[in-house]
């Protein structure tokens, strides 16, 4: 009996954790789309998130103080380390300490935290459920917004495709239900499904759900969620000739769709009703125009900025004052912004070693995960993601991949 009641409660614990990380990374998702539309206090709800982080990190004490002990100890030898010491000497340099900086130091230390955790398996497992949960709700929300498209004349969970938008396989709508960005919603889907062999059986609920996920990724009509369904179908394709170029044709793939979010291309006789996605003519080939989109723009802004501030002066602020308000739209720019360059190569650093290291410790890697690292990895170019949970929790798991699949495989093998 008491070993009943002991269990009890550890499920009820469990149940706790997950329920205040799905709340967390869910409420964090949702703050532009709540901000947009006046739903809500904006101050209220962002304490309303401030108490959330607070209650995990309670909970998750002991992991904090382990994890300080391990940078303390390993100081220099730790990737992590730097990072974290470069932030503060540019905190210092500047004489000031930035909300950027802080929210990405808070989350980045709070994962990597559950990273080292000796009971990594069912921390992480907490982490994987509550992304898991927070992707079925914006699913959701995105079929929401399909029956508000026909039902209703609102314009709360979907927008009507910008005209000169520079997609042309996209259909007329984009569906991002609760997310006030469409990329958004495509990133949470798109993780949700990355994650599904990892947290639940194999078996044919499972399928449908992935089904479901793949046809709420499709509506949200964002270029990451065509990426991310063009490398499932290379990665699906069996055909041993083809399989000898896949890992050209990925390449190829990634690298094409870099450039598409840079160049985009017109009819010299196209009539361009926005400068918003359309920037500069950089190149005419015969008939066509080829353009440098916002993305571009945003970098040759950020080079402008740079160059005529000393690194003592620039911040996120500062940049969005040329930009139009906008920020880099790069990870790796963004964190030059509000940390410097030093803490930008060790965060371009961290980035490359976690991906190797999936590599290196994982001898199978499931095609629906694999796709979203490298789908995450490129967007890293072009996602201000240093502050997204959903980036931070698929991206520092990289290295646990492998122990964590074995072992999660081994606990449906037994249930069923």
């Amino acid at each position: 009996m008491q070993k009943q009641l002991k269990q009890y409660k550890t499920t009820i614990e469990n149940g706790l954790v997950i329920f205040l990380g799905t709340a967390c990374i869910f409420f964090i998702t949702i703050k532009g789309w709540i901000e947009s539309f006046n739903l809500l206090d904006v101050t209220t709800f962002v304490y309303l998130i401030y108490l959330l982080i607070g209650l995990l990190c309670i909970i998750n004490y002991k992991n904090f103080k382990n994890y300080t002990s391990y940078l303390i100890s390993a100081n220099v030898k730790s990737i992590d380390f730097l990072i974290v010491i470069s932030l503060m000497i540019f905190f210092i340099l500047q004489g000031s300490v930035n909300i950027y900086a802080l929210s990405f130091l808070c989350l980045f230390i709070f994962i990597s935290s559950i990273v080292s955790s000796q009971e990594f398996n069912k921390h992480y497992g907490y982490l994987l459920f509550s992304v898991l949960f927070v992707s079925i709700i914006t699913v959701i929300g995105v079929f929401i917004g399909v029956l508000e498209n026909f039902l209703f004349e609102s314009k709360i969970f979907h927008n009507n495709k910008v005209t000169n938008y520079p997609n042309p396989i996209s259909i007329k709508y984009h569906f991002s239900g609760f997310q006030f960005s469409y990329n958004y919603a495509a990133y949470i889907i798109m993780s949700g499904l990355g994650i599904t062999h990892l947290v639940l059986p194999h078996n044919s609920a499972t399928t449908f759900l992935r089904f479901i996920f793949f046809v709420g990724l499709f509506l949200t009509q964002a270029k990451a969620a065509f990426l991310y369904i063009a490398i499932i179908i290379v990665m699906s394709i069996q055909n041993r000739v083809f399989i000898f170029f896949r890992k050209h044709l990925l390449a190829a793939l990634l690298l094409s769709y870099c450039m598409l979010c840079h160049f985009t291309f017109a009819t010299s006789g196209a009539e361009i009703n926005s400068e918003y996605y359309f920037r500069d003519i950089k190149l005419s080939i015969s008939d066509i125009n080829v353009y440098s989109t916002l993305f571009l723009w945003l970098k040759e802004i950020f080079i402008v900025y740079i160059s005529s501030n000393n690194l003592s002066e620039v911040s996120v602020s500062g940049f969005q004052s040329l930009s139009e308000g906008l920020e880099p739209h790069s990870m790796l720019l963004s964190s030059y912004l509000f940390g410097g360059i030093i803490f930008s190569i060790l965060i371009f650093f961290k980035i490359l070693k976690v991906v190797y290291e999936l590599f290196l410790t994982a001898s199978a890697i499931d095609k629906y995960f694999l796709s979203l690292v490298m789908v995450f990895f490129i967007e890293s170019i072009v996602w201000d993601a240093y502050d997204s949970p959903i980036f931070w929790i698929i991206m520092l798991f990289c290295p646990l991949y492998g122990l964590y699949k074995d072992k999660s495989s081994h606990y449906y093998s037994r249930k069923i």
